[in-house]
Order: structure tokens, then C-alpha cells, then sequence
């Protein structure tokens, strides 16, 4: 129907105006309405203007009515016939409800109409939703406007019978294998980026022919088909940073959000998005569940992460949904904290976050999952969580087996099986219409009714813990594994919320643990039973080889379905009750609970390559040192302070501290909420012990954040008399690192650590029913408090052997002299001195022999200072023959020539000193040198030449000595030397020839012919030629090796300028020889994280002494990630950018994108001769090293230049000027350079897109992903 057939006007329809008539008028209208709302025709008419405020008829309206007239000739009536539109909230339809749940809480709808606008208010509802019976009801909404005009809409809802675990068929479904999860493209090779989404979705959890379960699951945000719970794996090595741009993507097709399908305790301590800014991040007094928006957050469990990417339980976010009410706070409290300091916080936006991941740790098993404040134990229970695995670095090693793939089912050798296979066990409880439940009310834990939160202090929905009637196994209800008789690496993951697991074989085969959270374990440890509480993964291997083909071996679990609080289990089918001194307690239901899953043995298809598990050599596990504080915590479980409850237990699980009785010793634990100031105050880089009482009467799975334990031991106390004294120590499987360990009831719990990374993080029970309800508290580590250090200096730094020499030292706190430091001396020397006069204390220092004199400022209140002394051997005079040897004294007596075209200057870089010769060729001749002539030699005679060189191409040069006349006679030199592109030195002998007496008229020649090409730049410094001396001199240095600072990645070069005859060198690093440094100069290889502080140093040496230079710190900073462009992806639109041309052109946001949605277009149709896309405001630093990468292409191939300049006149350049050859795909292009043309710090650079002269009409430009980063 047309929109013009809704309204029909109506053409001279006389108004009449009182009385009966009136009545009779509607009546005649309403007959003459009706007819032409039948008619298949729309009337095409002229719509009157609008009626005026005294007209009462919404459907009248009049014109021209004089105001004594009581008939409009004119008036026209306009229909409305649109009905209300009503938008249900939440998800339709609902299920996950059982019957005997508390009560169905409706999660509303909106209605809007065409004329009338909101009237959800006037929304009737009808809701006959009996959770007591099972059945499909139907909730009918409708509302009813102003032209009577109804508008409904439908929720169905399921109130479903439980499943019966018995009924579901066991070991009919294969097991998943996760795959990989694909990573995302975008421009920074130095690190692996990922764009991750939660999402809602079917799933076949139940096995085949059994309803699908609604469920969530992360997956990624640009690869479809990857949605799956468990998540993919997310692969990475160690040391290389992984960044992953969190999404929260619960909304529905047509952008709403998504509300929990499981219920939600608003009395914890939890997320709480309704209550706004002011109230989020508390506890709430809705005894209800709540049915708004989703928070989640990541956690990535077991890294080693900075605390903006740690996934902090207030750090959630909402998806960014059409519908979030108003009102609502849309992230968590330090959400907004860390978004102002993360490395990728300015990426940060609506629905999702970016964390970033140094990975700097050893291989090992660790996992992601939500941890959204109080609601994680549903979260997870709905599915989000996957492995995350490391691989490679110095403490893992390849034992042969066939991780999964990219593909399902393939694995990274395709032709081999998948041998190496993550298996996540996790309980549940299902409805026979295939949903998860969970209980809504904590009358189905204890049968406590009542009364609740707010009222009492028990919670009405939460449960002190879950466990549920079925067994998953990655995302599958019983499953089985084909298994070839081979050996096969299995890495299980308890991801219970609440069920401690104990693991073994039907058949009571051995398997061999080699890992645990941390990586791999000390040594390999066998067993035939595994224990894992919440969150504890263990790496096993399990050798099927000698198994019959044919044979079933069912995975077991005899762990309880209750709390566990240690001990062994009864045999199956066996309880303590009726079986006392059976165990200490009944295993798992054997129908259910205790079976996980199924292996199916078959023959091997090819032959198994893997390391035999009796043959595995692990890496050592390194201790930790000593301790520097031993710190007291409990765990503890409070009951109501109500008598309206009958104090009833538990109330809540919660952390704290240790008192100890003064008088007995008897510990008493402190409990504390997750509000409660913060007492885990670590100081950063102190190792600490943990001793964590556990006064309650469960086992707890205690998992720290940031960092891996070592487990030290466990020793049984008394709250009523303190510690006992009976020690033991780590199980087999908790002799590596750690990040969860179990704390048994009665037992102080053990545990070490150190911490290197400054944060603010949690420490927690995983079982997630105890965590969501105050057993989680907030720790920070902290820098130390600053003492500050006092700075010496000398003057001078070097002595003689044997020469009292009077050296002073000035002692400043860094600014101020500090008057009352005393200086010593130690090493080979001695010294008498004034005192301190002003900072300055003058010592006569006697050097009894060569090397390095340590001297020491100390003063109360102060770290020592230290600076260093260089004891020498007594001068040799030793004449250089060259005049000017290093350029100092600019080009005299040198002289050039070429018959090409060059020149000859003189300045930096210097290999020593400040100046260097520089030889540039514009075009290479037949006969291009640099000389120099007067050169006195004897003849026979043993000489030494040495020289510093490199070219900017690393084309060679030769080197000879001759007759500086005709017949140009070799005097005995003539060598090439193999320069590169940096500095070298270069040293080579010879015998004079040639000549029979003394002779003054060498000429020492640096011949450039055939190497020197056109464009090549050389540079030349420090010629020395030197008459070899017959009697051996001591070694001596002159200039001692320099500290570098470089970042990862980079390479640093040290040096040493040594006289003396007959030289060897051997450079060490932190005191130990280094493999081939042998020369007077040592270039590292490139530079980590782990050189970061290392000492090196030269070991000169000859047949008569040696001496060690000082030593030279390497610095190694890592590459920072702070991009300095603002809107650097053109996510935001053109914000911060700015766009010019005194031509015709546009610049426009939009696909094609290199990495995200956006990129910039620049659309050129005439060619001016200013045209830039530009952003100003940049803030640099003086003389510091960049890097500008940007991603770009143009439809012709056209180039473009960027340059960094001051952004008003007189537009200084400021170091950058570069011309990207582009192409017609996308390419990524990247330059580095110094910033110049300032000297202080300047917040006025303009980054410019110049496309001058290379655009031409017609051409359309695309830049993407600009980042200009400090390196």
C-alpha cells in the first residue's frame, strides 16, 4: 500500500458545530471515512492547512472561517490508520527456564506511533508465564494510539523440564579440536594483532539429534565461520607482543543488545550498568534478575600483562547497542582509568578495548575468559573461553607432536593426525529444550527461603557453588576420541565454575605430566591420577602405542560432586557413609558426572615421530632467590549477621589477612571485601612468600594475576594453637610455574613469586560462585620509594701508573653539592685528600698498577655513587708519521683530486674526535684520491697503517705508499680495504721497499679507482702510520669503550682506541668471552629485552701485559607503541585531519580500508600547486630518533611526499622528508629519522601528505593507518 493510501482527505466536508448536529456530522463523516478507507483507489486531493488551536477534531482541519461562520466550505480530514509499532527488549524467544524456577521477569518492550510518538508507558501486558508448569507461553504486548489504532507484539517464552543426564547417549559424538584462531591484518609486522568478538549463537552441544544450545563464544570480528565454544586457540611465541582489540558483540540482528539468558544476583558486589556512572561498580538492591545489557571483559589467565590489558574486573565494557538505556553506565570504573594510560587506549571505543600483551614469558598453557565484576560465573557458563598457548623461547623445546591447524580437524602437518590436542572439561545442566541452567535461587542449594537481600544479608539468587549433572569436553556433551597407538600430548583445562577434577583411565594406565600453567615442570612425573582444581591446567602425554586396536578407554572423573576439601576417594559406587574408611569421600555419580569422554583406539596410519615421553629431558626450572617479606593471608567463609535468616551460612567467601594472638600464636583470620582498602601492597621487582591460611573447610583454587609462582609448601595449623608443623611438599605436578594453586582447609598454602611489572591487579578464589561474592581482592605493585643517589664525577679519568696524579671529585645529589659525602678509593691504589669542600674532595691518586680504580661517594641518606678511574701504563712515545690524522684540524696538509667530479670535505660523523674526511662523487673519473705527500720513511723498515673508513654503498678503497713524483716508485704499501656501511678500523704491515736510505717524500694515497661509483660518499678518520717498535710496549688504552643505548631490534657497536705493540683483543659481556670479538671494534647482534643493562668490556693484550677497558652498558629500550597522530586509521571520520588545495579536489572517510573500515580518499580533478591532506598540533622532541609508517596506494601509481615541519611560517623542517613510491594496492611504508630544527620540546609539528609534483587530474589517493612512534 502506498503511504498516500493511509491518509484519505476528505473534500468539503462541512464542520458542524453544535448539538445534535454536531453528532449527526461525526456520524456522516465516520460512514463517508469508512467507505473510502475500502476503496482500492487513494483520492488525490489537496491537503488543507492544519487545523488551529481551537479545533478539537483530529481529523478536521479549516480554512478561512470567518468568526461568525458555522461551515467551513473548505475543511479537509487526514486519517491516521498506522498502528503503534512495539519493539521488544531482550531476546524472543526465552528459554532457559525450568520449571520450579523463582519467577519469569520480563524484560519489557518500547512502543512508538507515527502521530502520537512514545507510548511505552501506555503498553498493556499480558503475561501468563507460570514457571511451575512446563510449556511454551506466549506474552502478549499492545498498545492502542490516539485514532484507536492497536499495535501488538508477541514474546514466547519455554519454561522446560529438566534433562536427565542419565537420557543423554554417552560417547556418540566426536570431540572438537579448537583450531587456530586467524589473526587480523594491519601494518605493524613487529607484532600479532587480533580482532576479537563475543557473539551469541547456536550450537550442538547435546549430542547429534538433540536440541542446539544457545551459547557464547568469541571468535574473530574479521573471519566468518569462526564462532565457537570453546573459542579458537590463539597461537603466539614468546616475546613477540600480541595486541587484541576486544569487541563486545552481544547485540541482535538488528543492533539491540543481548540480555543474559542465565540470572543475574544484583545484591553482589558487581558491574551493575544500571546504576549509572555514579552507582556502577557496587552492589545493587533489585532482588530481581537483571535483564539489561551485557558487561564483559577479558582476561587472558596466566599472562604476564600490564594492568591495562590484565582484564580488571571493573574494566568491562557494554556492547555498543542501539537500544542502551538512557542512563546507564556504558564501562566499568577503571574501564575509563586504563583507557586515559594503556598503550592503545586512544583505539579504545564504544562496545570494545585494545589490550596489548608483551608475551614475554616461558611456554605454556594459559587461557581467556570473561571476568566481568560479579557476573563471571555466568559469563563463562555461556561459553566465552579459549586456550591461548605460547610456544618457542629458551624453555621450550619441540617433542614431535601435530598441534591442530587453521582448519578444523587438520593439523599443522596435514598429513599426519592432530597429536597435540587442548581439552577443556567443563560441567553443566540442561533443559530437555537443549538451554544451560542455572539456579535462580539460593532455596535450590540449601533450601533456604528467605527473606533476602535487601531485607536480610543473604543474596536471593546466588549460590555458594555449582555443580552441574552433565560433562562437556571442548563444547560437547560426552564425546569421543579416535586415537592412533601413538603417544599423544594432551593439555587439560578444568574450566569448572565450582568441581575440583580427579582425572584417570578406565583401564588404570599410567600418563606422564610434563606441564603445568607455567610452561614445562622440572622433570616429567608419572601418574595414574590427575587432580585439578577450577582454572588448573596440566600438559600430559599419553602413550596409546601398545594398546589393542579396538579397545574403548573411558577418561574418568573420581572427584566429588560437592565441595572438595582433599583427601582420596572412595572406590565408585563406594561413600564413606555406608562404607566407612573407604576413602574420604563418594566419587562422581558414575553414570554422569564420573565419565568425561571417550578414547577410541585405532591402528597407526604413519609412524610416530614424537619424543618418547621416558626420553624427555625438560628445561630447568630456575628458583627464585631469597625472599625480600613473607606476608599472612586467610581464606575465610562468614555467615549472616542476621537473626532474620537464623544466621544462616555461608554469606559470602572472602580473602583477607592473618592476626595472630598475642599470647598463644594462634592465627585468626581478618576477612576483607573486595572494597575494602587495599592490603597487598607489592613493592616492584621484591620476591615475596605467601602464606595463605585456609580457615574454612573447603579446598580453594587460589589464582594470582600477572604473575607465576613457584609452589614452596604446605604445613598444617590449628586455628586454636597455631602452626602444627607437619610439612609438605609440592605434588610432582606443582614442581614448575604456577598460577593457580590449591589451598587445602587446615594447611597454610605456600607460595613464591617476584614481580616486574608496576600495577594494579587481583588475587582470587576460581571457584567463580565464591570469586563473584567478595573472595577477590585488588593487590598493587609499586615502585620502591626513590632514594636518591648520589652522582660523582672526576677529574681527570685517566692516571698514570706510578704518577701521583691529583684528581678531583665533585659530589652533587644531581644538582645540589653534597657537602658531608666522604670518597673512597679501591683497586690498584692509593690516595691522601682534602675534605669535602662544597661537593669537592681532591685525592692525590698513586696508581700501582693498570686498570680500573673504583671510586665510592657515600653520605646518610643517600645510594652510593661510583664512578670509575683508568690506570695506564706509562706513555710510549710512538710517532704517527700522518699530520692531522683525525681532520681536526680541517683539511691541511690533505689534498683531492679527481678527474671526475667529487669533493672533498671536512666534518662530521666522526669515528673519533669531531670531524671526519668526506669524499662525495657525483661522477666517477679514471683517477680520484685523497693524499698527502711529505711522508719521512726509512727504508727496511717494519710499519703499521691504520685507518677508520666506511662508504655509504660499502664500495672498497685501496691504500698505497709511493714516490710522490714521477716515476711515482711503490714504497712497499698497497692494500684494499673492505669497507661496509659503517665504521671500521682498519690495520695492516708492511716493510718499507723501494728506496735505500731515508727518504721525505712519500705520499700516503687513498686510491679510489675501480670502486667508487657515482653517489658514493666516503668517509675517512684516524690515519695513523706508525714505525713498528722491536721492544714490546705495554697495552694502554686510550679511549675506552662508550655506554649504547639502542632499542629491540637494533644492533650496538663498541670500540676501542688502544696503543702499545702487538695487540690482541677479546671483548667480553658481563665478564665472559664472546665468540669471535677479537677486534678492536664488536657489533652485537640485534638487541632484546633480556641485554637490556649487560656490561661490555675489551681485554687488550700483549706478550708483555694486558689491560681491561672500563665497562660500557647497552641500554635496550623497547620499541614503543605510543602513536603520536591522532585519528591515525580514520576510524573517528576526518577529526584532527585537515585537507587543502588551490586546485579542485575532496577529501572524504570511507572503504576502502587497510586495516578497520575507514581510510582517507583523496579525490583530485584539477591539479593545483598546493595540495595536502594534513594534521598539525604534533608533539616531537629534539634530536630524538622516529618512525613513520602509513599504508597507501593511488589509482595511477602516483607517489607521495610526507614531510614534518612547523606548522606557521617560516614552516622550519623538522627532520622528516620522504617520497613513498607508491603503488595500485595497498603497501605499508616506513621511514626513521632524527627530528632537527628545534631544541626544546614543540607541540607545533605539521605531519604532511604533500602531493606536489606527482598528482595529476584524475587521481584518486588512499592513506590509511598513519603512526609516527618515538623508537
Amino acid at each position: 500500500m502506498l503511504v498516500s493510501e493511509y491518509y484519505k482527505p476528505i473534500l468539503k466536508l462541512k464542520r458542524i458545530t453544535n448539538g445534535l448536529f454536531e453528532k449527526i456530522g461525526l456520524f456522516l463523516a465516520a460512514v463517508i471515512l469508512l467507505t473510502i478507507l475500502m476503496s482500492n483507489s487513494p483520492i488525490n486531493v489537496s491537503v488543507a492547512s492544519a487545523s488551529s488551536a481551537s479545533d478539537n477534531s483530529p481529523f478536521i482541519t479549516q480554512e478561512n472561517q470567518s468568526p461568525d461562520s458555522k461551515i467551513s466550505e473548505n475543511a479537509v480530514m487526514a486519517v491516521d490508520v498506522i498502528p503503534p509499532v512495539i519493539t521488544i527488549l531482550g531476546r524472543n524467544p526465552v528459554t532457559s527456564l525450568r520449571v520450579g524456577s523463582v519467577m519469569y521477569k520480563d524484560a519489557g518492550a518500547i512502543a512508538t506511533d507515527n502521530v502520537d510518538g512514545n507510548l511505552t508507558a501506555s503498553i498493556l501486558v499480558n503475561n501468563p508465564v507460570n514457571t511451575s508448569v512446563a510449556g511454551t507461553y506466549t506474552v502478549t504486548y499492545s498498545v492502542t494510539d490516539a485514532a484507536n489504532n492497536t499495535g501488538t507484539a508477541t514474546r514466547t517464552v519455554i519454561v522446560s523440564n529438566p534433562l536427565d543426564p542419565v537420557t543423554i547417549p554417552k560417547f556418540q559424538d566426536f570431540l572438537i579440536i579448537p583450531p587456530e584462531m586467524p589473526k587480523t591484518t594491519q601494518p605493524n609486522p613487529a607484532i600479532d594483532y587480533y580482532e576479537i568478538a563475543t557473539r551469541e549463537f547456536q550450537e550442538q552441544v547435546l549430542p547429534t539429534g538433540m536440541p542446539q544450545t544457545t551459547v557464547w563464544g568469541y571468535g574473530s570480528a574479521t573471519t566468518p565461520g569462526t564462532f565457537n565454544a570453546p573459542s579458537f586457540t590463539i597461537e603466539t611465541t614468546a616475546n613477540r607482543p600480541v595486541r587484541v582489540k576486544w569487541i563486545n558483540d552481544l547485540v541482535d540482528q538488528n543492533g539491540n543488545y543481548l540480555p543474559f539468558f542465565l540470572p543475574v544476583d544484583q545484591t553482589l558486589h558487581w558491574a551493575n550498568p544500571a546504576a549509572g556512572i555514579a552507582g556502577r561498580d557496587s552492589h545493587g538492591t533489585d532482588p530481581t534478575t537483571y535483564v539489561g545489557p551485557v558487561p564483559i571483559v577479558t582476561h587472558v589467565h596466566g599472562a604476564h600483562a600490564i594492568q591495562e590489558g590484565d582484564g580488571h574486573p571493573e574494566a568491562w565494557f557494554l556492547p555498543a547497542a542501539n537500544n542502551i538505556p538512557a542512563g546507564y553506565a556504558t564501562t566499568g570504573t577503571y574501564y575509563d582509568i586504563f583507557k586515559t594510560t594503556a598503550p592503545s587506549g586512544a583505539s579504545w571505543g564504544p562496545g570494545n578495548a585494545v589490550f596489548d600483551y608483551p608475551n614475554n614469558q616461558r611456554a605454556s598453557t594459559i587461557w581467556y575468559h570473561d571476568h566481568a565484576l560479579g557476573v563471571d560465573r555466568l559469563n563463562v557458563m555461556q561459553g566465552p573461553a579459549g586456550f591461548w598457548l605460547i610456544r618457542g623461547g629458551a624453555d621450550d623445546i619441540n617433542l614431535g607432536f601435530n598441534r591442530p591447524g587453521q582448519q578444523l580437524f587438520v593439523g599443522v602437518n596435514p598429513a599426519e593426525p592432530i597429536t597435540e590436542i587442548p581439552i577443556a572439561i567443563q560441567d553443566r545442566s540442561f533443559n530437555d529444550d537443549g538451554s544451560i541452567f542455572y539456579p535462580d535461587s539460593r532455596a535450590l542449594f540449601d533450601g533456604f527461603t528467605g527473606p533476602y537481600a535487601p531485607i536480610s544479608d543473604i543474596a536471593p539468587i546466588w549460590n555458594p557453588e555449582f555443580f552441574g549433572d552433565s560433562m562437556m569436553v571442548n563444547g560437547r556433551t560426552w564425546p569421543y576420541l579416535n586415537v592412533e597407538q601413538k603417544q599423544y600430548r594432551l593439555r587439560f583445562l578444568n574450566g569448572d565454575n565450582s568441581r575440583f577434577l580427579i582425572l584417570q583411565m578406565d583401564n588404570g594406565m599410567n600418563f606422564t605430566q610434563i606441564g603445568a600453567e607455567g610452561g614445562f615442570l622440572a622433570s616429567p612425573a608419572m601418574l595414574n591420577r590427575l587432580l585439578l582444581g577450577g582454572a588448573e591446567r596440566a600438559d600430559v602425554i599419553v602413550n596409546f602405542t601398545n594398546i589393542p586396536v579396538g579397545t574403548n578407554i573411558t577418561l574418568q572423573n573420581v572427584g566429588p560432586d560437592e565441595p572438595f576439601g582433599g583427601g582420596v576417594p572412595c572406590p565408585i559406587g563406594q561413600d564413606p557413609i555406608t562404607n566407612p574408611g573407604c576413602g574420604d569421600f563418594a566419587p562422581a555419580n558414575p553414570a554422569t558426572t564420573g565419565r568425561v569422554m571417550q578414547f577410541r583406539v585405532v591402528a597407526a596410519t604413519t609412524p610416530d615421530t614424537s619424543t618418547p615421553a621416558d626420553q624427555i629431558t625438560l628445561p630447568p626450572i630456575v628458583p627464585l632467590g631469597a625472599e625480600n617479606k613473607v606476608r599472612n593471608l586467610s581464606l575465610n567463609e562468614e555467615c549472616s549477621n542476621s537473626s532474620l535468616t537464623g544466621f544462616q551460612c555461608p554469606k559470602a567467601a572472602l580473602l583477607g589477612t592473618v592476626m595472630f594472638n598475642a599470647t598463644t600464636g594462634a592465627p585468626m583470620g581478618m576477612p576483607m571485601m573486595w572494597g575494602d582498602a587495599v592490603t597487598e601492597n607489592v613493592t616492584l621487582g621484591d620476591t615475596e612468600i605467601w602464606d595463605i591460611y585456609d580457615f574454612t573447610v573447603d579446598a580453594h583454587p587460589i589464582h594470582l594475576h600477572q604473575v607465576m609462582f613457584q609452589v614452596v609448601n604446605r604445613e598444617v595449623f590449628d586455628p586454636a594453637f597455631g602452626v602444627v608443623g607437619t610439612i609438605t611438599l609440592p605434588e610432582p605436578g606443582e614442581t614448575g610455574w604456577k598460577d593457580t594453586v590449591i589451598a587445602y582447609p587446615g594447611q597454610i598454602t605456600r607460595i613464591k613469586a617476584r614481580w616486574d611489572i608496576a600495577g594494579l591487579y587481583v588475587w582470587h578464589c576460581h571457584i567463580l560462585e565464591h570469586e563473584e561474592n567478595e573472595m577477590m581482592r585488588p593487590y598493587t605493585v609499586s615502585a620502591p620509594p626513590v632514594v636518591p643517589k648520589l652522582n660523582i664525577t672526576a677529574t681527570p679519568t685517566t692516571v698514570t701508573v706510578g704518577v701521583p696524579t691529583n684528581v678531583n671529585f665533585t659530589v652533587t645529589d644531581g644538582v645540589t653539592p653534597v657537602s658531608n659525602a666522604a670518597v673512597t678509593l679501591s683497586g690498584n691504589a692509593t690516595g691522601t685528600g682534602t675534605t669535602n669542600v662544597n661537593g669537592n674532595v681532591v685525592i692525590s691518586v698513586n696508581a700501582t698498577a693498570q686498570g680500573t680504580i673504583t671510586s665510592t661517594a657515600t653520605s646518610t641518606g643517600y645510594t652510593d655513587g661510583t664512578t670509575t678511574l683508568s690506570a695506564i701504563a706509562p706513555p710510549v712515545t710512538i710517532q704517527n708519521l700522518i699530520k692531522n690524522p683525525g681532520f681536526e684540524s680541517g683539511k691541511t696538509p690533505w689534498l683531492f683530486y679527481t678527474n671526475g667530479v667529487g669533493t672533498f670535505n671536512v666534518w662530521p660523523p666522526a669515528y673519533a674526535g669531531n670531524n671526519s674526511a668526506r669524499l662525495a662523487f657525483s661522477t666517477a673519473g679514471t683517477n680520484m684520491q685523497l693524499y698527502q705527500q711529505g711522508v719521512a720513511l726509512e727504508p727496511n723498515t717494519r710499519y703499521q697503517l691504520s685507518f677508520a673508513a666506511y662508504s655509504n654503498t660499502g664500495h672498497d678503497i685501496r691504500v698505497r705508499l709511493l714516490k710522490q713524483v714521477t716515476p711515482y716508485t711503490p714504497y712497499g704499501l698497497d692494500y684494499t680495504a673492505n669497507l661496509g656501511t659503517s665504521w671500521a678500523v682498519f690495520t695492516t704491515q708492511f716493510t718499507t721497499s723501494g728506496f735505500a736510505s731515508n727518504v721525505t717524500d712519500g705520499r700516503l694515497q687513498f686510491w679510489l679507482v675501480p670502486f667508487a661509483k657515482a653517489g658514493d660518499t666516503y668517509y675517512i678518520d684516524n690515519v695513523r702510520l706508525e714505525k713498528v717498535s722491536t721492544t714490546p710496549v705495554l697495552p694502554g688504552i686510550v679511549t675506552h669503550p662508550a655506554g649504547q643505548t639502542v632499542v629491540t631490534g637494533q644492533t650496538a657497536t663498541f670500540s676501542v682506541v688502544a696503543t702499545g705493540t702487538s695487540l690482541s683483543y677479546q671483548w667480553q659481556k658481563n665478564g665472559t668471552d664472546i665468540a669471535g670479538a677479537t677486534g678492536a671494534s664488536y657489533t652485537t647482534p640485534p638487541a632484546t629485552l633480556a641485554d637490556n643493562g649487560s656490561v661490555f668490556r675489551v681485554n687488550v693484550t700483549n706478550s708483555v701485559g694486558s689491560v681491561i677497558s672500563n665497562g660500557a652498558v647497552l641500554t635496550v629500550l623497547p620499541v614503543t607503541s605510543i602513536n603520536l597522530i591522532k585519528n591515525p586509521g580514520f576510524e573517528s571520520g576526518k577529526t584532527s585531519w585537515l585537507f587543502y588545495t588551490n586546485g579542485v579536489g575532496t577529501f572524504s572517510v570511507g572503504p576502502p580500508a587497510y586495516a578497520g573500515i575507514n581510510s582517507a580518499r583523496i579525490a583530485l580533478s584539477t591539479i593545483g600547486t598546493n595540495m595536502q591532506l594534513y594534521q598539525p598540533g604534533v608533539a616531537l622532541e629534539p634530536n630524538t630518533r622516529y618512525q613513520l609508517s602509513f599504508a597507501a596506494y593511488s589509482n595511477t601509481g602516483h607517489d607521495i611526499k610526507v614531510r614534518l615541519f612547523k606548522q606557521v611560517t617560516p614552516y622550519t623542517p623538522y627532520g622528516l622528508d620522504y617520497t613513498a613510491n607508491l603503488g595500485t594496492n595497498w603497501a605499508v611504508f616506513t621511514k626513521q629519522f632524527n627530528t632537527s630544527g628545534f631544541t626544546g620540546n614543540v607541540t607545533d609539528a605539521r605531519l604532511q601528505f604533500y602531493l606536489i609534483p606527482f598528482a595529476k587530474a584524475g587521481d584518486n589517493y588512499y592513506i590509511d593507518e598513519v603512526r609516527l612512534e618515538k623508537i
